[in-house]
């Protein structure tokens, strides 16, 4: 496997074609233990390519050897980030780089990119979801709790039935003392329950 990794090492670094290559590679890595070599050869090939979008799939590849094989997240992110600046929109090194975040409680930072996910994501669901896991951390993480009513309320425009926020919205503006806004939340609230 050693020999086989360097052979196709060298393939991989002549062609630069990282659909053809990459699996193989990190294949061959695995079995003979070579991930700082193989990440090696990923920034060389990434170096010489420049920031070009081509490099979009390599730079996901070295992320998450960094994270997963490497346990270098700072590397993961410095990645991720490439992506990011190369595909503004690319909704998988946003998620990837939210539960990179998410794992060492750089709470704010995962806010951030919520909001831009939120702002990204197409399908509803999924838009629903990113606002909720954001109110949820700007309540509870980050005591924020005006900046989370904000944020349930993104939820309530894409399902103003949303039961589960209208209660969460309930909690907030009872502990934030918006009785008017309260009065609102549980009309609404015995509307959708009806």
């Amino acid at each position: 496997p050693e020999s086989a990794f360097v052979v196709l090492s060298q393939a991989f670094q002549a062609s630069k074609e990282d659909e053809r290559f990459g699996s193989e590679l990190e294949r061959l890595a695995g079995q003979t233990g070579q991930w700082q070599e193989l990440i090696t050869i990923y920034e060389g090939v990434l170096t010489e390519m420049g920031q070009v979008p081509e490099t979009v799939p390599l730079h996901m590849r070295a992320a998450r050897l960094y994270d997963e094989k490497l346990d270098t997240p700072k590397h993961a992110a410095t990645h991720y980030q490439h992506v990011r600046v190369l595909e503004p929109d690319h909704l998988g090194a946003v998620t990837a780089l939210e539960l990179l975040l998410e794992r060492y409680d750089n709470w704010p930072q995962v806010v951030a990119l919520l909001r831009e996910k939120g702002e990204l994501a197409h399908d509803p669901d999924e838009r629903q979801s990113t606002f909720k896991k954001m109110a949820d951390i700007l309540e509870n993480k980050l005591d924020q709790p005006e900046e989370a009513i904000a944020a349930y309320q993104q939820v309530l425009l894409i399902d103003s039935g949303d039961l589960s926020t209208l209660q969460a919205l309930e909690r907030l503006y009872a502990s934030t003392q918006r009785w008017q806004d309260l009065i609102e939340t549980l009309n609404q609230q015995a509307m959708v329950l009806e």
